[in-house]
C-alpha cells in the first residue's frame, strides 16, 4: 500500500503514545505493481512529496519514505512547516534535485 499523503496531520496519537496513520484518501493498493502514476488533477501535498513524485507524479514505497522523513522532521521541529518560506513554483522540484534540504530540527540530536 502506498499512502501518498503521509504528514503529521494524518498521524493520530493515543493516550499510551502509540500512533496510528490515518487519512488514506490518496493511498493505493498495489498488488502487481511497485509504483503508482497519478493522472488526475487535484491539489497535492508538495512539501511532503519526493522529487520523483513532484516531477513525474510517480508514487512508490520509496516516495512514502521521503514523506516519512518530512513527517519526522515536523515532529522534531515541534510542528514546524516543511520548507518554510518557500512557495510552490515550477522550480521547486529542480531545487530538490539540486540538493535543497531542510535544516536540522531544533530537537533532533546532532549527526555524529
Amino acid at each position: 500500500m502506498i499512502h501518498g499523503d503521509l504528514a503529521t496531520r494524518n498521524v493520530l496519537v493515543a493516550t499510551d503514545y502509540s500512533i496510528r496513520i490515518s487519512d488514506f484518501g490518496l493511498s493505493r493498493r498495489l498488488y502487481e505493481y511497485t509504483k503508482y502514476v497519478k493522472k488526475s488533477q487535484e491539489p497535492m501535498p508538495w512539501r511532503w512529496m519526493a522529487y520523483e513524485s513532484i516531477h513525474t507524479m510517480n508514487f512508490s514505497t520509496q516516495s512514502d519514505v521521503w514523506s516519512y522523513g518530512v513527517t519526522i522532521w515536523e515532529i522534531f521541529s515541534m510542528g514546524g512547516i516543511p520548507f518554510s518560506g518557500l512557495s510552490w513554483d515550477v522550480t521547486f522540484a529542480q531545487k530538490l534535485r539540486d540538493g535543497l534540504r531542510m535544516p536540522q530540527p531544533k530537537y533532533a540530536l546532532p549527526i555524529v
